[in-house]
């Protein structure tokens, strides 16, 4: 499975992330890669970030440091640990299908 997503502030983007979730050992992993609004990469060209499966419920998939929840048919919520400056947070994200 393959998804992008792209951060606007203020009408200009901060970045773009690419992911793919995909079947290894026997598992599941999150990969991500990003880049800045001009499409120049965070990440070495050959690597990305990863993310191992950690468990799964019927309507949740959370992965290291990322959950998704199936809410509704047409509302997906995607909580993300993030780090910044030794402050550790978790942020929510909703998608919504129209």
């Amino acid at each position: 499975m393959m998804g992008s997503f792209k951060l606007v502030n203020n009408g200009k983007v901060t970045f773009y992330e690419l992911c793919q979730i995909k079947a290894q050992n026997e598992t599941l992993i999150l990969r991500l890669k990003h880049f800045d609004g001009d499409l120049i990469g965070w990440e070495e060209k050959d690597e990305s970030m990863e993310f191992p499966l950690v468990k799964l419920e019927k309507n949740k998939a959370y992965f290291d440091q990322f959950t998704f929840e199936l809410v509704s048919e047409n509302q997906l919520n995607m909580y993300v640990v993030i780090s910044d400056n030794g402050k550790t947070e978790e942020v929510e994200f909703k998608y919504f299908r129209y």
